[in-house]
């Protein structure tokens, strides 16, 4: 990759164009410079002479390229309108015997001559700059390397530095897509954000779906915790389920007898069971009896789970509803007989309710209380099979017990 954005600039060059190359470390930038200076030696470009060794280790003669690396007020440029500062870029008019340099700004033409303990600390070939040093320079064309490495800013810094034109070089991993790479590099933020950018970025993670299941499930888990530790101190009394609430295992006990109270298990018979044997010898009862309730649990499930013959198997559904409907119906009229006996008569107001609530099928179409006969409709008498008995339409049912309670004569 080197190699192709070598080739790159020199073509631009060639065609009289300012052209940087970027790469993200100082090693490759190195090798870019050397491999520059190299072309214009052979070009006839640069001067053969003395020449001045610079903070990368290269050495720079007339007609090189070179960046200054840090402000100097002292040194004034440009009748003192100026003064070196960083990323200036100079051309090399003339190398000085011990070092020095006189270098003419690429902007306004100001000269100046760099004394030789700031070239040797602090002035670099400027053909090739790391992506960060690139930052405020304009140019013609650039060529670029980035990597998965690099963040989303100084990639936007790589693209944006050419007047004319801008080009990106991968450098691929093992196993990697240019496509990677630039998902990647748009992914890296730069971690200086700004107040308005962490505030975003602040509330784009608050509001992310994942965040908030994260936080619900963990207020649902401490809630059930404390639920859970509620129906303990019920079932085994405070002083009893106390150690076991302040356990750090308690959350697993928790969380099993969730899972027993959702699969229709009986708490307090979990509870009662696995908290008959005594912890005596235990350093951690908490967590012996996370293990008895979900051995337990664990027990439980397989004998729910293996076939039982069940009991009157014999008898259909069906048949099993209507007796049932019989077995209620004979219930209510054994309650409703009671009446005859005032110490033991059901309240009135919940009688007239499941009268009420009674279908066609119970024998409540009837009233077998004596004390209503003179209650009863003159209408027809029903078929055969009713024994004589005259119906009795369900809305009078209500009017006489509303006019036993407001104390009709005959009725106490």
């Amino acid at each position: 990759m080197t190699s192709q954005v070598y080739t790159a600039w020199e073509k631009d060059t060639t065609a009289g164009k300012h052209s940087v190359m970027m790469a993200f470390d100082n090693a490759t930038v190195t090798d870019l410079n050397a491999r520059a200076q190299a072309y214009r030696l052979g070009t006839g470009a640069l001067a053969e002479g003395p020449a001045a060794a610079l903070r990368d280790g290269l050495a720079a003669r007339p007609g090189d390229v070179v960046v200054t690396r840090k402000n100097d007020r002292r040194l004034s440029v440009n009748h003192g309108k100026d003064f070196v500062k960083n990323n200036d870029v100079w051309t090399v008019t003339e190398v000085h015997p011990g070092g020095a340099m006189t270098v003419r700004h690429q902007d306004h033409n100001g000269t100046i001559t760099l004394p030789a303990a700031y070239v040797r600390e602090n002035a670099m070939l400027g053909y090739a700059a790391t992506i960060h040093r690139t930052q405020g320079m304009t140019c013609d064309t650039t060529h670029a390397m980035i990597g998965s490495g690099l963040s989303r800013a100084l990639a936007y810094v790589a693209a944006s530095r050419g007047r004319e034109s801008n080009h990106l070089y991968g450098v691929l991993a093992d196993g990697e897509t240019l496509t990677d790479v630039l998902r990647t590099v748009a992914g890296n933020h730069d971690g200086n954000l700004t107040a308005h950018e962490q505030i975003d970025a602040a509330r784009a993670v608050a509001r992310s779906l994942p965040e908030m299941v994260s936080v619900y499930q963990d207020i649902d888990d401490q809630a059930n915790e404390l639920r859970m530790a509620n129906t303990a101190r019920t079932i085994l009394g405070e002083r009893t389920a106390e150690p076991f609430i302040a356990s750090d295992a308690w959350g697993a006990v928790a969380t099993h007898l969730r899972h027993a109270e959702s699969e229709g298990f009986s708490l307090t018979n979990l509870l009662t069971d696995a908290t008959g044997t005594p912890f005596e010898e235990s350093q951690d009862p908490g967590a012996v009896l996370a293990w008895r309730v979900e051995d337990k649990l664990d027990y439980w499930r397989t004998r729910a789970q293996t076939p039982a013959r069940r009991p009157l198997e014999a008898v259909s559904d069906q048949a099993l509803a209507r007796l049932a409907r019989r077995a209620t119906a004979d219930l209510m009229r054994a309650r409703a007989d009671t009446g005859t006996n005032p110490a033991t008569a059901p309240d009135r107001r919940d009688l007239a309710r499941n009268w009420l609530k009674e279908t066609k099928e119970t024998p409540w179409q009837y009233l077998p209380d004596p004390r209503l006969r003179h209650h009863r409709d003159p209408g027809p008498v029903h078929p055969a099979g009713n024994r004589g008995r005259t119906e009795i339409p369900r809305y009078r049912h209500a009017q006489i017990l509303r006019a036993d309670r407001q104390g009709a004569p005959g009725r106490r």
